[in-house]
C-alpha cells in the first residue's frame, strides 16, 4: 500500500514538473529557432513571400486600372469638347 501511493506522488510530481518545463520552454530562442527550420521545410517562407507578392500585384493591377478608367474619361471629355467646337465652326461656315 505505501509504495504504491509513494508511486502516485512521484508520478504526479514528474507529470506537474514535466508540465511546468514544457510552459518554461514555450519562450525560448530554441524553440523559435525550431519553429523558423519546420517552416522553412515546409514551405511556410515560401508561402508568406507568394501571398506578399500577390497582394503586391492585386494592388498594382488596380492602380492601373484607376489610371485607365481616368484616362478614358479625359478621352471622352476631350473628344466631346472637340465635337461641340467643330458643331460651332460648322454653323459659322454656314
Amino acid at each position: 500500500m505505501r509504495i504504491k501511493k509513494v508511486m502516485t506522488n512521484m508520478l504526479v510530481i514528474a507529470a506537474a514538473s514535466g508540465l511546468l518545463v514544457l510552459a518554461g520552454c514555450e519562450g525560448s530562442d530554441a524553440k523559435k529557432a525550431i519553429t523558423d527550420i519546420v517552416n522553412q521545410i515546409m514551405g511556410g517562407e515560401v508561402v508568406k513571400k507568394s501571398e506578399e507578392l500577390k497582394k503586391q500585384l492585386d494592388q498594382t493591377i488596380e492602380r492601373e486600372a484607376k489610371r485607365l478608367t481616368k484616362f478614358d474619361q479625359l478621352k471622352k471629355k476631350e473628344s466631346s469638347q472637340e465635337g461641340s467646337q467643330e458643331g460651332a465652326e460648322n454653323k459659322s461656315d454656314q
